[in-house]
């Protein structure tokens, strides 16, 4: 009997349970093989919208898969599971249709007995997988555009949300990469204009469209540092931030989506920021203005007072 085979090569496979797709999404995409998000959709026939959903799986899991132009790669490459499946085992896990339900029974509890405590939580259980968090909505055929300008070094043309009631602002971007940071997708672009790299949320992108114009791929975005050390990693903060009612909306979005805990409160709501860097900390509140005001810590509140302080003097 023939094995039938996908356009590029590898073999067809029946679709599995989700905990062995999320395993040989880690798996294939941590080959260095070139693995496009069309490519991983085709690959194990589901819809492109299930496997960005299996991704931020992923990223909660603490396994975080991130796009760049030679496709998608996983952050972590140390996923070690000592487990001895026997060969029927094995085979319920590449080929379903054909085992047995004991087979693939035992194969999931092996599996899942040997998987870190982040990523075995997200299989309760191991036959049922559900979003722990949903991520921000997309608009149709963003992701599209996006990964079509990154694979392609082409730039990409943006109609791109504002905060509060600011109007939407056209901008054409360079993507370098696009990743996952709470429950939002962002894109990391350059941005001609700027001289400078930014991230962009793709839920704020009202449309986006892949220009005839190549560009030259450039250096110096990390995105370890981002996601590992960087602004929202830094030393203990515990800050906590009033929000005034007027901009509740636009400063939960922007904390859900790097994981601060936001409540409501009388006055709005409150923020808390356990941990960062003293300065971003400070820059990223001063986009929103007069609608937040630093409760704790004294020095938090002396740098955003003394951005407000240095606007007034340019902009006076």
């Amino acid at each position: 009997m023939r094995t039938a085979r996908m356009g590029d090569g590898t073999p067809a496979r029946p679709p599995g349970s989700r905990l062995a797709r999320l395993l040989d999404i880690l798996r294939l995409t941590g080959s260095g093989d070139g693995w496009t998000a069309p490519r991983l959709a085709e690959h194990f026939k589901v819809s492109r919208r299930r496997l960005f959903e299996d991704l931020a799986l992923l990223h909660q899991a603490g396994f975080p898969v991130v796009a760049e132009r030679s496709g998608y790669h996983p952050l972590r490459r140390d996923l070690q599971m000592p487990v001895t499946l026997s060969i029927p085992e094995v085979i319920s896990l590449l080929y379903p249709v054909a085992s047995t339900e004991d087979s693939k029974r035992a194969a999931r509890m092996k599996l899942s007995a040997r998987l870190p405590g982040t990523l075995r939580k997200l299989f309760t259980p191991a036959e049922r997988v559900r979003m722990q968090t949903r991520s921000a909505p997309i608009g149709p055929g963003i992701y599209e555009a996006v990964e079509r300008s990154l694979s392609e070094n082409r730039r990409l043309a943006l109609r791109y949300g504002g905060l509060r009631d600011e109007a939407a602002r056209d901008r054409v971007v360079e993507p370098q990469m696009l990743f996952m940071q709470g429950t939002g997708w962002y894109l990391a672009a350059w941005a001609p204009e700027r001289g400078d790299f930014r991230l962009f949320r793709l839920d704020r992108i009202e449309s986006a469209k892949v220009l005839d114009e190549a560009f030259e791929p450039r250096d110096g975005f990390d995105i370890e540092q981002y996601l590992g050390v960087g602004v929202w990693k830094g030393r203990a903060l515990d800050a906590e931030v009033e929000v005034l009612a007027s901009h509740v909306k636009p400063v939960k979005s922007e904390a859900l989506a790097r994981g601060f805990p936001f409540r409501k409160s009388a006055a709005g709501a409150v923020l808390e920021i356990p941990r960062g860097h003293l300065d971003e900390t400070a820059w990223w509140l001063a986009q929103f203005g007069e609608g937040v005001r630093v409760v704790r810590p004294p020095e938090l509140r002396a740098r955003l007072a003394a951005i407000g302080r240095r606007i007034v003097e340019l902009n006076g």
